[in-house]
């Protein structure tokens, strides 16, 4: 199993908090993953940039000027000089989400599936495992990332409210999540469960921030659970791969 890349570049990480003192639209309060990565496995948290570092970071202009210069040339955002009011946004999450209700949760977990870029894997147990692999793990916050960097980037004023928009993305993804929770083998791990809420996050931020962003990896993600399969996991072999070589694994 490769190693993660994080040693190559720091990886940014913040658990949730409830507390609404944690929340601000200040660009000091403001990183990726501040109340966006809920419940991430302690053992990839070693290493990683605390929310403080965070904020210092990418508030600074050192953090615009390397997100300008990633998001320079790149074909995997569009840039557009105007979002929708939060609301519609949020409205055009909570019928995503309405959608997923209907799926026949994990009804072809361990049924051929064939579909370009993707590796299958033979029981829950691998299928478990892979949720906490360090690879599967850093492809999940580079893919967050890469949404954070351009919005910070060309979309500075709407980047701003990144918290406000994490805080009103989370109490719509919770539901859905308790209501999945049940069809996971009842000794699966806490990590499956965490695993499935962040590709709902990520889902969620491509479609809130969709007239900026043309971005899709999430939402494939999902659309594997469609068809009663369980998107379990990421692999790249180097970060420059990353996303046009990266496999995802199935269950």
């Amino acid at each position: 199993m490769l190693s993660p890349f994080s040693r190559r570049r720091p990886l940014l990480i913040a658990e949730w908090k409830s507390d609404e003192s944690k929340f601000g639209s200040s660009l000091e309060n403001t990183n990726p993953y501040y109340c966006l990565q809920t419940a991430m496995p302690r053992s990839f948290q070693p290493g990683l940039a605390s929310s403080t570092n965070c904020s210092k970071t990418f508030s600074g202009h050192t953090g615009q000027k390397t997100s300008q210069r990633i998001a320079k040339g790149s074909v995997f955002f569009r840039s557009i000089n105007h979002m929708k009011p939060l609301t519609t946004s949020l409205k055009s999450i909570e019928s995503y989400l309405a959608e997923l209700e209907m799926i026949d949760w994990f009804s072809h977990v361990g049924c051929d599936y064939q579909k370009p870029g993707i590796r299958l894997v033979s029981d829950w147990e691998e299928a478990c495992r892979w949720t906490s692999q360090p690879i599967s793990e850093w492809c999940d916050l580079e893919a967050k990332q890469r949404i954070y960097r351009f919005m910070s980037a060309a979309h500075y004023d709407q980047f701003a409210k990144w918290n406000e928009v994490a805080k009103s993305i989370l109490p719509l993804i919770e539901p859905l999540v308790d209501m999945v929770r049940p069809h996971f083998p009842a000794d699966s791990p806490d990590n499956a469960i965490d695993w499935f809420q962040c590709q709902l996050v990520g889902a969620s931020m491509e479609l809130y921030y969709a007239t900026c962003i043309d971005s899709k990896l999430f939402r494939d993600q999902l659309e594997i659970y469609k068809q009663g399969h369980f998107a379990c996991g990421w692999y790249v072999e180097s970060e420059v791969r990353f996303p046009e070589h990266a496999i995802l694994i199935v269950y």
